[in-house]
């Protein structure tokens, strides 16, 4: 496989991977009865980073994952785990 296409095989992966865990957040958030607003205000992220994340714009950090999660009243672990089960590998 040509470097380029490695290049280009890790993106996807990392595109997809951002996308699937936002919409795991916001399932999550739903779930809790949080508007986006409250979930980001609760867990001390700005609410236009908020929105970028659960639409798979940005990448979120282990920290912040862990106070989202926190938030939500869950383990970050479980985020995580549904994120996988979504995944199509």
């Amino acid at each position: 496989m040509k470097r380029s296409e490695r290049r280009e095989v890790k993106q996807e992966l990392r595109d997809a991977t951002q996308e699937l865990l936002g919409s795991v957040i916001v399932g999550f958030r739903k779930k809790a009865d949080l508007s986006q607003e409250d979930l980001a205000y609760e867990s001390g992220v700005d609410r236009s980073f908020m929105s970028k994340v659960e639409t798979g714009q940005t990448a979120v950090s282990l920290l912040t994952l862990m106070r989202l999660a926190k938030t939500l009243g869950v383990k970050a672990s479980e985020l995580i785990i549904e994120r996988e089960n979504r995944m199509d590998v």
